[in-house]
């Protein structure tokens, strides 16, 4: 495989998995989801054009968010005649505090794969099926032949046991 191909292949692999940050970063900047998706594309194409920039082993997540800041940035300049819009200082402080949240919820979702990997084997089954395949509780409760008030009080009970364990299992990472 050449080494163009390679670099694709690796991009491609990097995009997936950072995409949905990526998105979310720009939403909670710019709240609407038409130039959010604009502006989204847009970064994208940039990091494509960007990529043999990219420091192999650096951390992607940081130089994409970078990249879409700048992004963001851009359009709010072209948008400034046109509309009155938030000062450079309160963006820079909304952009921190996304870039935050992200960070949280990145950890929250690291937690979470940690506390599944705890999870009976029936328990996983039963999440995939509502969660996987979107499959109603109702119709879970139909084909497993259970009372569905039982399905529903046991997913309850995982949502919690997965809760806590994720609150726990943050709380002993900030402590180590």
């Amino acid at each position: 495989m050449s080494q163009i191909n390679k670099n694709h292949e690796q991009l491609a692999k990097l995009l997936k998995s950072h995409q949905n940050k990526i998105y979310a970063y720009i939403v909670s900047i710019v709240h609407n989801l038409s130039d959010a998706d604009d502006l989204f594309q847009e970064t994208v194409m940039i990091l494509c054009r960007k990529f043999e920039t990219f420091e192999q082993g650096s951390n992607f997540g940081a130089w994409s968010l970078t990249i879409a800041k700048n992004v963001v940035l851009n359009f709010r300049q072209k948008k400034r005649n046109a509309h009155v819009l938030i000062n450079n200082s309160v963006f820079e402080l909304v952009s921190q505090q996304s870039a935050i949240e992200i960070k949280t919820v990145e950890k929250r979702q690291q937690a979470l794969t940690s506390c599944l990997k705890k999870l009976t084997p029936d328990d996983i089954h039963l999440l995939k099926l509502r969660f996987d395949t979107g499959e109603k509780i109702k119709s879970i409760a139909e084909n497993m032949d259970k009372p569905v008030k039982s399905l529903y009080k046991k997913f309850s009970q995982l949502h919690e046991s997965l809760r806590e364990c994720i609150n726990r299992t943050i709380a002993d990472w900030e402590k180590a």
